[in-house]
């Protein structure tokens, strides 16, 4: 007759197994959720395998974890801005010129966007650079702020007049605009602040103006700190910017009058002192980058960039400079045979994901949560198969 020791032993036994188990399956969730966050490259919303969940045609957009969808599109000329609920449907439709990227606040209450507009400058018409704020419940404009009002403060700080640059014509302009080749400033970025601080407040914004300052606003487009330059002789391209969670600027340095190829750097906004640099890949292979780039760092300490010279690619890379994993754009340029080019990559962690976006991710027949999830069900299963016949083939005793 088998003791009661014994069997409460062997119970204590598949019960810690279960306990491991669950253990294991409890951390491997967490690693899977963590490759389940999304990539928003412009207008579609690819898994962590590339593979495309969620695509707009139009030419530049912005999802928002409700399910609705901003998009721009040009209609015979002439721009416009439409909000499309989660099922589609518009819900407004607004003119307006988007130049590169759109952005939500936080409350997703606020959409922001990079615009132009057309003015004379020393008897040169040229394109201005200007900043909008929408209500995103009606399309109507909440605030907005241009460079040209800003131009005598920008010549006063650099002390001369800077140079126009001939651009290609912004085709996509609306008629009345025009279409016109030289312009003042670029704009390339526009971010939202994610950490408070003694000098920002959540949703404060940082705007990259590609020629060698960055500003600072609030969420009502109200410039709240002085210009920070990056470089005053003008002579530099810088294509996204953000603030680390220590207050310090990152950026994408395409190139500057000192340095042909492309960078990521780390400075303070105190002295401007360079506090990091990465100009080599993984591989140890300097990048250029002539025209776009990404960078966004990962609440883990790491970071994803983009570079182009390969075609449409980006890279994420861990803290101590090694490769994590890197992906190209599935799409071939037909022109180029290389993958797709693309203006900005973001990685979206899959609790910010739509509702919509998630439930693509958990459909995948290859995701860790089936495969795992179903090996533990069969690990109870004998649990209790077991503990049933020893309850049934062994009386206790005392």
């Amino acid at each position: 007759m088998l003791k009661k020791p014994k069997v409460v032993a062997s119970i204590f036994g598949i019960i810690s197994l279960i306990i491991i188990s669950l253990y294991s399956v409890t951390e491997n969730y967490k690693h899977f959720r963590k490759i389940s966050n999304a990539f928003v490259i412009d207008c579609t919303i690819f898994d962590s395998k590339m593979i495309p969940l969620i695509h707009n045609s139009s030419n530049l957009c912005h999802f928002f974890k409700s399910g609705e969808v901003a998009e721009f599109i040009v209609e015979d000329g002439q721009g416009f801005i439409i909000l499309l609920d989660e099922n589609g449907i518009q819900k407004w439709k607004r003119p307006y010129i988007v130049h590169h990227i759109m952005r939500a606040s936080h409350d997703e209450k606020t959409l922001y966007f990079l615009s132009l507009e057309k003015k004379f400058i020393r008897g040169v018409e040229a394109k201005f650079d200007k900043i909008i704020a929408l209500d995103i419940s009606t399309g109507n404009e909440l605030s907005s702020w241009n460079v040209f009002d800003y131009t005598d403060q920008l010549e006063a700080e650099i002390k001369k007049y800077p140079p126009l640059r001939i651009c290609l014509p912004y085709r996509l302009m609306n008629k009345d605009k025009g279409e016109i080749n030289n312009e003042y400033t670029h704009f390339n970025s526009i971010n939202l602040i994610t950490n408070e601080s003694k000098e920002f407040a959540k949703d404060d914004l940082i705007v990259n103006s590609g020629r060698g300052f960055v500003i600072f606003f609030d969420r009502d487009l109200k410039p709240i700190r002085q210009l920070f330059w990056i470089n005053l002789m003008w002579d530099v391209n810088v294509h996204d910017v953000q603030l680390t969670k220590d207050g310090n600027l990152l950026m994408y340095k395409n190139w500057d009058f000192n340095e042909r190829f492309s960078s990521l750097e780390i400075v303070s906004l105190k002295n401007n002192e360079k506090l990091w640099k990465y100009n080599k890949d993984p591989e140890g292979r300097e990048f250029k980058a002539e025209g776009f780039g990404s960078v966004q760092l990962l609440d883990d300490g790491s970071f994803l960039y983009s570079d182009m010279e390969k075609g449409g690619h980006f890279t994420i890379v861990g803290k101590d400079g090694k490769m994590i994993i890197d992906y190209y754009h599935p799409e071939r340029d037909p022109e180029t045979n290389k993958p797709q080019r693309f203006h900005s990559v973001r990685m979206v962690k899959y609790e910010d994901l739509s509702d919509e976006v998630q439930i693509l991710i958990d459909k995948n027949p290859d995701t860790f949560l089936f495969k795992h999830y179903f090996k533990l069900l069969k690990i109870a299963h004998h649990f209790l198969f077991y503990l049933f016949r020893f309850y049934k083939t062994f009386p206790f005793s005392s």
